[in-house]
């Protein structure tokens, strides 16, 4: 895992020179969007949302995989799929489904030749590589540097694309601090409660840390947005909990 991570800023580069010109096409001129996801990916689709319809003021839902069945609305006319594996079942499912009533589909996976890949009508690589941890990290990175360039392309927004090539030099110096982090991580390695909390683009890295802290150290994470710590989960904070 710890490889993986080191590995974000070259990979960044090569998610960032991802072909998206077909995906672009095809959401160019849907008036709403659907992405779904699992997991990690799920959190990934949540950045694409906010952009969306921040920037564009255009309509995104993201639905998971194992809940699309039960919400879709059978109108869905163009679905972005996400999954690092391209081979992720609920995913998958949610696909075929929408797939039935004529959506058309943008994968955005890791995996060239992949089941979603296959199912598709346009595909974008986020190039990150084999991933061989058990837990996503760079390919969450690369996945967000993906879709905020999609993002971008349709709002038209040529200055905030150049400005993404900046992304590896930003976590290389992040990367740098490692020993810092370290000291940080024992600091904290006593404590068995973490709530993370995040406003805007930060709530789904909020919810990412959180699903990642769980799955590696089987303790007890949660995240919120910011502003609804106040509104229950606040009654649970107490000496050793750590925000």
């Amino acid at each position: 895992m710890l490889k993986e991570i080191f590995e974000q800023q070259s990979k960044i580069r090569e998610a960032l020179a991802a072909d998206v010109e077909r995906a672009v096409a095809l959401l160019k001129g849907q008036p709403q969007v659907a992405v779904v996801a699992c997991g990690t990916s799920y959190y990934a689709g949540l950045v694409f949302k906010s952009l969306l319809q921040s920037r564009m003021g255009r309509p995104c839902e993201v639905i998971y995989g194992s809940e699309f069945a039960y919400v879709r609305t059978g109108n869905e006319r163009c679905i972005v799929a996400i999954s690092q594996s391209g081979e992720t079942a609920d995913t998958l499912s949610a696909v075929r489904l929408a797939k039935k009533s004529g959506a058309k589909i943008i994968a955005v996976t890791n995996v060239a030749g992949s089941s979603l890949c296959r199912e598709s009508d346009a595909n974008v690589m986020i190039g990150a590589g084999p991933e061989l941890a058990v837990v996503a990290t760079k390919s969450f990175t690369s996945q967000l540097a993906v879709l905020m360039k999609i993002a971008l392309r349709l709002s038209g927004e040529k200055k905030k694309i150049a400005g993404l090539s900046s992304l590896s030099l930003e976590i290389e110096n992040l990367l740098s601090r490692s020993k810092e982090i370290e000291g940080i991580a024992k600091e904290l390695v006593a404590h068995r409660d973490f709530f993370f909390i995040g406003r805007s683009l930060s709530y789904p890295s909020a919810l990412e840390g959180a699903l990642k802290l769980k799955e590696i150290t089987y303790l007890h994470a949660e995240a919120y947005p910011a502003g609804e710590l106040k509104h229950g989960p606040l009654s649970l904070l107490e000496k050793g909990v750590v925000v």
